[in-house]
Order: C-alpha cells, then structure tokens, then sequence
C-alpha cells in the first residue's frame, strides 16, 4: 500500500476512466480515483512516498535503481 490523504474543495470532470481508486483503511467513504493520460498522472489523492518507495518507483515507471 501507498499511504496518503485526500483533501480538495473542488470536482473533476473528465471523460478518462480511473486506473485506480484509493480506499480509506479507516472504513470512511473516501475512494479517490488516480488517472492517467500518457505521462500525466493525476489525483486528489496526495501521496506520502516515503510510505512504500518501491509502489512509488513502479507508480512512476521506474522498476529497480
């Protein structure tokens, strides 16, 4: 798992499906989705990498040092 939080006051609208969704592990409601369009990847979702670096290396395309 990659830890985070999620904190925003506004919406998204896009026609791009979601390749993930966040889930809360405290049971809340929240399930951010991360989206990505070529290199861009986007969410509401704010990630603490320090968490688990190697989901962040693969997250970014990186697999090894």
């Amino acid at each position: 798992p990659l830890r985070g939080h999620s904190f925003h006051y506004s919406t998204l609208d896009t026609p791009l499906l979601p390749q993930a969704r966040a889930t809360n592990p405290n049971g809340g409601g929240t399930a951010e989705a991360l989206y990505q369009h070529g290199a861009l990847r986007a969410s509401y979702l704010h990630h603490y990498f320090p968490s688990n670096p190697e989901a962040v290396a693969g997250f970014f395309g990186r697999h090894g040092n």
